[in-house]
């Protein structure tokens, strides 16, 4: 074999192992030489989002293209389009996926939400200028139980008493407890910090991360540095027994400065002082009675 046919033999090779890659796509001719990288998120109540790239080649003159997803119900056989839009180097789209109710139904407190043995099949279209729609499965089983992201969590507040500073929050999936059981497998990311003067960065050293399964949490006074603003926020996530996925964003900051040592102390003083007095009352008290006592006996 001469080296003509052998280099024609090693071209036909990588020709093939190139056409049987699963990380491209050749759609009759289209200008798509990649698609890769898909990954979608959904809230598990009734949106699913998605984001991929899409490899166009270097000579492409083709601006009118577009792409979506469609998710078929893998059980009920219900289809559902999610247009792709570009921003940025990667595409991406947003669909609802929700159902027409019955006629007769008249439970118009009924809430629809993803089920946590739902299962959907996702495939990547792309509308050609002959007209055609080439469609190509990219995942066969995509169950929404798996992959959640949850909402931002809402209505941080800090309050203080005597000793402690208060937190609480909502997941903003509490009106849902009733459809679905996410409500009950959360865990929340509570970060606080100092805020930096002007000299320093916005988010100093000093910061604390907490884990924990409910909305609220105490913090004891001696944590936080006296006459200092600190800012606080939360996040929630799966807590990955039964359902999995990632953290959601961080919600909205709260600001608050704590109280000047100095005044703690006038506290600490008068609250001293307040205790002497009462002291001093159930001590004389009682002695001004036994003497009254003694002399009305006498």
């Amino acid at each position: 074999m001469d080296w003509c046919s052998t280099a024609k033999l090693k071209l036909m090779l990588l020709t093939v192992v190139l056409l049987m890659s699963t990380d491209i796509i050749c759609l009759h001719g289209s200008i798509i030489t990649g698609v890769d990288n898909l990954q979608c998120v959904n809230d598990y109540l009734s949106t699913i989002n998605c984001t991929l790239r899409i490899t166009q080649t270097a000579n492409s003159s083709d601006t009118n293209s577009s792409y979506w997803l469609i998710f078929s119900k893998v059980i009920l056989e219900k289809t559902f389009i999610c247009i792709l839009r570009k921003i940025d180097e990667d595409y991406f789209c947003s669909v609802k996926i929700s159902y027409p109710m019955d006629d007769d139904d008249d439970d118009s407190d009924y809430v629809e939400v993803f089920g946590d043995i739902e299962t959907f099949q996702i495939s990547f279209c792309h509308n050609q200028n002959n007209g055609s729609e080439p469609c190509k499965t990219m995942v066969r089983r995509y169950k929404p139980s798996t992959n959640i992201k949850p909402n931002t969590p809402c209505c941080l507040t800090v309050s203080h008493n005597s000793s402690q500073h208060n937190f609480t929050w909502k997941s903003t999936y509490e009106e849902y407890a009733e459809f679905t059981n996410l409500v009950d497998n959360f865990k929340f990311q509570l970060h606080f910090f100092k805020r930096g003067d002007k000299h320093n960065s916005d988010k100093e050293v000093m910061s604390r991360d907490i884990y924990i399964d409910q909305t609220n949490y105490s913090v004891d006074d001696p944590i936080f540095a006296p006459d200092t603003e600190y800012i606080a926020r939360v996040r929630s996530s799966p807590n990955l027994a039964f359902y999995k996925g990632q953290w959601s964003d961080w919600s909205p900051e709260v600001h608050w400065k704590t109280e000047s040592a100095m005044s703690d102390q006038r506290t600490n003083t008068f609250i001293s002082r307040m205790v002497k007095v009462f002291i001093h009352i159930c001590v004389i008290v009682p002695l001004v009675s036994l003497l009254c006592y003694i002399s009305v006996k006498k």
